[in-house]
């Protein structure tokens, strides 16, 4: 069974903690999703763990949209900030300017 390069990169990343010291997120962050009523399928979202955003390690909030033809929701804006308390309290705020 032969690995790719990016999944070596990930392991060397992993298990040295190279990956840690340098901002990178080696595995999946945890998420948090909320939609605001029943009727509306757009759901806002804020990460629990700080991810490589644009090159520094920051805490992302963004909207996600529902497109019906395709069953499937995309994301229209994220954010990075830079404490999960900021990125919290935009989530919603996004969610709102999106509506």
């Amino acid at each position: 069974m032969s690995k790719t390069v990016q999944e070596i990169l990930n392991d060397v990343m992993r298990d040295t903690g190279l990956g840690q010291a340098l901002g990178y997120a080696t595995s999946q962050p945890r998420y948090r999703f909320y939609r605001n009523s029943k009727k509306s399928e757009d759901m806002f979202f804020w990460t629990v763990e700080k991810i490589n955003h644009n090159g520094k390690p920051r805490y992302v909030s963004g909207v996600y949209k529902y497109k019906k033809g395709k069953k499937e929701w995309i994301p229209i804006r994220q954010v990075g900030h830079s404490k999960k308390k900021a990125a919290i309290a935009r989530a919603y705020k996004l969610y709102q300017q999106a509506q």
